[in-house]
């Protein structure tokens, strides 16, 4: 080991003063390093066990914790815990097993197991049922993954003896939601109908949301039932319907003239009104017979003959009043037919019901670009007409012909044509900055290089001098210094190779 030392403090002491220094920095720089993941890796970390508990779970959880020996702090007014990252899991699990796990929302089980079954009124049990239900629900809304906190209130109106007096249901959320998030439209009509479908008679539409900034997301959503709604999807179906047939005609138009030399516009007038009509037709059960099957048939027949007064009379006020007489006729006959036939007819209902959405009237203009002659004209109005379905006495069509303005499209070509320009200037420009900055880099540190090697070379020759005239003095001459560097040489060899310097100095004395 001291050897080890003895050669290392050799060879620094061998090593040129610049060369020392930066051995001094980069051992410097390495104990530095050293020292400093030494304390990072012995330094405690702190990661957030609970965040935003309420004062009565986070009551519960220090108390817990005090009972161990594991380290903690209190932040944010006492409603986040941290704790040492190493230490998490541990202190988690025994937070389970002794039941101290703090709750956001209490459900029907932490409600429940509080409150005791006997003595509770049934306002109470409505109340502790509602807050239930709330802390249900925030637990469930929770799981999704855009969400971090969640508030939920549930107003349930008590039952009304008539149902006209009977009020809705209600529910309002308060979300807030993790950083960078948010939620899409069909998230949020998904939580409107999980609260909805878990409370009884409460819609959809009555569950609003709002964010942490007070914004109302559950506006986003639109229904059907709502008048607001109704007219946002009817304008929407008709958008996209009038959109259709302006790209079909259009495109249709654009194969035979060529792009850009026809304009189409399409507007339609859509009928949403839902009709409903029902109707009743009776006809014979036997074809070509204007009577049914005979049901039944009552026949009645009267017959008087001889002498005498005819009994009865004819019905109504007459025959009661009094000193009324009857016929008395000698060889009188009376005689009376009733026949009744009662017959079976066929009921045919007929319900219609007319979807809403249908066509009420089409307007199509079409606008060609240069002169057609009018047998190409009609062929084109002709095609049109059967591309969009066009009903005669109903829609109506109007096909134009004319010059189009080319400003516009010069005035946009010329400044994609600018703009083009501009952009290969700039990359122009980006280039030979790089390359500028790349050739003035390089230069640089050639320089640089050629000027460390001059000084080098100067300090060398300045140091061989100054050793020179030291050890001779000012009296040495020019010659006197060539044989001094020889001499230097010569024994320059010799220690690097005296076998060989042997053998020339054997061969001097030889000679000699």
């Amino acid at each position: 080991m001291n050897e080890f030392i003895q050669k290392l403090k050799e060879r620094f002491n061998n090593l040129k003063k610049e060369q020392k220094f930066f051995a001094i920095i980069i051992l410097a720089s390495f104990i530095f390093v050293f020292i400093a993941l030494i304390a990072w890796s012995s330094r405690t970390e702190w990661v957030t066990l609970f965040k935003g508990m309420d004062t009565k779970s986070a009551g519960k959880v220090l108390a817990k914790l005090k009972e161990t020996s594991y380290k903690y702090k209190i932040t944010d007014g006492g409603t986040t815990i941290l704790v040492p990252i190493q230490d998490k899991s541990k202190i988690t699990l025994e937070l389970a097993n002794s039941d101290s796990l703090p709750s956001s929302s209490e459900g029907f089980k932490e409600i429940f197991k509080e409150s005791g079954i006997m003595g509770e009124t049934r306002e109470r049990e409505r109340l502790n049922f509602i807050r239930g239900l709330q802390g249900e629900l925030e637990k469930t809304i929770s799981q999704i993954e855009q969400v971090e906190r969640v508030r939920v209130h549930v107003v349930i109106p008590k039952k009304a003896l008539f149902s006209e007096d009977q009020e809705s249901p209600t529910a309002s959320i308060v979300l807030k939601l993790k950083p960078y998030q948010k939620l899409k439209i069909d998230q949020i009509k998904g939580i409107q109908n999980l609260v909805a479908y878990s409370i009884e008679g409460l819609k959809p539409q009555n569950v609003k949301i709002i964010d942490m900034f007070g914004r109302t997301l559950s506006d986003q959503v639109m229904y059907e039932d709502s008048e607001t709604g109704k007219t946002t999807i009817a304008m929407k179906l008709q958008k996209e319907y009038e959109k259709r047939l302006q790209q079909k005609v259009q495109s249709m138009l654009e194969k035979v003239l060529g792009p850009g030399k026809a304009v189409v516009r399409v507007v339609a007038e859509l009928d949403f009104d839902n009709i409903e009509t029902s109707s009743k037709k009776f006809s014979p059960p036997v074809a070509g017979e204007d009577s049914g099957i005979k049901r039944s048939e009552e026949i009645e027949k009267e017959t008087y003959k001889g002498v005498g007064t005819v009994p009865g009379g004819v019905p109504g006020v007459d025959t009661n009043i009094p000193g009324y007489k009857g016929v008395n006729e000698e060889n009188t006959e009376y005689a009376r037919n009733r026949n009744i036939n009662n017959y079976e007819l066929n009921t045919v209902e007929m319900k219609s019901k007319k979807a809403p959405g249908t066509i009420k009237r089409l307007s199509i203009s079409v606008i060609v670009d240069g002169k057609l002659n009018e047998e190409q004209q009609n062929a084109l109005t002709e095609n049109v007409k059967n591309a969009i379905g066009y009903v005669n006495g109903r829609d109506s069509i109007q096909f134009t012909q004319m010059p189009f303005s080319k400003e516009l499209v010069d005035s946009a070509l010329k400044d994609w044509e600018k703009a083009q320009k501009q952009k290969l200037m700039f990359t122009i420009y980006i280039l030979s900055g790089i390359l500028f900055a790349a050739i003035m880099l390089f230069l640089f540190v050639w320089w640089k290089k050629r000027k460390e090697a001059q000084l080098l070379m100067e300090e060398n020759e300045d140091e061989e001098v100054i050793e020179i005239e030291d050890e001779l003095g000012d009296t040495i001459t020019i010659e006197e210094q060539e044989r001094k560097k020889l001499e230097d040489k010569i024994k320059d060899i010799a220690r690097k190779n005296p076998a060989e310097m042997a053998t020339i100095i054997r061969l001097w004395i030889m000679e000699e």
